[in-house]
């Protein structure tokens, strides 16, 4: 009997751990012990990371994982930005501006396009359930697209002007079980409404170019296409069912309780895609259907954790957070990772706090962060930082504000001249009505060449 509950003790382990990562949209990964000092960051570039036998870690047959990723690949391409990147220390930044405020929740999504409008998710009152909206910034004001039930973020369709977003089926006030996940896409009003997928992963769902992929429990973990000039959805020649998570081998990739927890961040040029979750990270080519491994290795005998994957807008380079640490346990600590495709160099930003989230400046190898900087509150502030990821440099901007709240997030207009942030916990900064507690800040941007 204690054999036969082994597995299934160790799948449960991995879900309690990759889903606190994921749900971050809602709450910040669970933190042990945070620095309350801002340290001067620590940049390396290895190719590739270190990696050391882990105690208590199986090893793999080879014949049940993809070959490893040999850069560069064939077919991933990337486009030099024809706009110069300026220094560090030629960007600029104004006072945070709060630009909205409510007495529910509100969370950051991303801006459009247009340079001008954001996507965000309201809470309802006295409810779980989400209004997926865009905002406009200058007019002030807010269009409701949708209304979600569950945590992942919806996607802006730029062809389509339109969102497509995943929601809840079967979940009652009374009960958090959910019987499956819908794949929707909203048109501009609750009316306009077109369901994409009756059975999805919740946080699979994402940007291929002008098309949707997304993972399907029925379909296993085969991604699925949706095609929105042509309405209709086919199955990649992607095939990840033969392969096993390379740090927990009895464990097929397709076991149903961690296939649901897969996560894709697909390459800028639409074609390939990376796929991860539970110490797992894959590159594959969606016409092709080719599949290989980076294998983040072990830190101290801990498996690596890598989540919140980021393509740079010229493809070049995917960042990502990092962590080490074994089912069950509490993240402790975490990393920037960066790879660059063309060399496979991967360079490891510590920025010698706990990181929230990241974001690329537009058309520059430069990210933004917000990390952890003050937990004298109790509420875990974070300060904006920028990190040249090749040239080793990292420092703090507006070092006299402090950010975070509802998703703890900073994003980049595309034409790099303001950033969204969450200023929920910037008490020092006037909501629009005395009585709203959450607030969206915008903060102008200049940068000298």
């Amino acid at each position: 009997m204690k054999n036969l509950l082994k597995p299934f003790l160790a799948v449960l382990l991995i879900l309690l751990v990759f889903s606190a990562v994921v749900a971050r949209s809602n709450a910040a990964p669970g933190v042990a012990q945070l620095s309350t000092a801002t340290n001067t960051p620590r940049i390396t570039a290895t190719a590739p990371l270190p990696t050391k036998t882990p105690y208590n870690l199986h090893s793999t047959p080879a014949g049940n994982r993809p070959p490893q990723c040999a850069f560069p690949l064939e077919s991933l391409g990337f486009q030099e930005s024809a706009i110069a990147s300026p220094a560090m220390e030629n960007f600029s930044f104004s006072e945070p501006q709060v630009v909205l405020s409510s007495p529910d929740g509100i969370s950051l999504v991303a801006w459009l396009p247009d340079n001008k409008t954001l996507l965000i998710k309201r809470r309802q009152p006295s409810s779980v359930k989400e209004t997926i909206e865009t905002f406009n910034t200058r007019t002030r004001q807010s269009q409701i697209y949708a209304v979600q039930d569950g945590s992942s973020n919806p996607i802006w369709l730029s062809d389509l002007n339109a969102v497509a977003y995943t929601t809840s089926v079967g979940k009652s006030n009374n009960s958090s079980k959910v019987d499956r996940y819908e794949l929707w896409i909203s048109y501009g009003s609750l009316e306009k409404q077109r369901l994409i997928s009756a059975d999805v992963s919740l946080h699979s769902a994402a940007l291929l170019g002008e098309k949707l992929m997304y993972l399907s429990p029925s379909a296993g973990v085969r991604p699925q296409i949706w095609d929105g000039t042509a309405e209709r959805a086919q199955t990649t020649p992607i095939d990840l069912e033969s392969f096993v998570y390379s740090k927990f081998p009895q464990f097929p990739v397709s076991t149903p309780a961690l296939a649901r927890n897969l996560q894709i961040a697909s390459h800028p040029q639409g074609r390939w895609s990376a796929f991860y979750g539970s110490a797992l990270l894959f590159l594959a080519d969606s016409e092709t259907g080719q599949v290989c491994e980076i294998d983040l290795g072990v830190e101290n005998t801990l498996p690596r954790w890598a989540y919140d994957l980021r393509w740079s807008a010229d493809g070049r380079y995917l960042a990502m957070i990092t962590t080490s640490a074994y089912p069950g346990e509490l993240i402790k600590r975490n990393f920037i990772n960066t790879l660059d495709v063309s060399t496979g160099a991967i360079y490891q930003s510590d920025l010698g706090s706990f990181i929230d989230t990241i974001d690329w400046v537009p058309n520059a190898p430069v990210l933004t962060a917000l990390a952890r900087t003050n937990l004298g509150d109790g509420r875990g502030t974070s300060g904006l930082f920028l990190v040249n990821v090749i040239q080793g440099q990292a420092q703090q901007a507006l070092t006299w504000h402090l950010f975070g709240g509802t998703n703890n997030l900073a994003v980049w207009s595309p034409d790099r001249k303001s950033i969204a942030v969450d200023c929920t916990w910037r008490d020092t900064l006037p909501a629009i009505t005395p009585a709203d507690k959450f607030r969206i800040c915008l903060i102008q941007v200049a940068a000298q060449h």
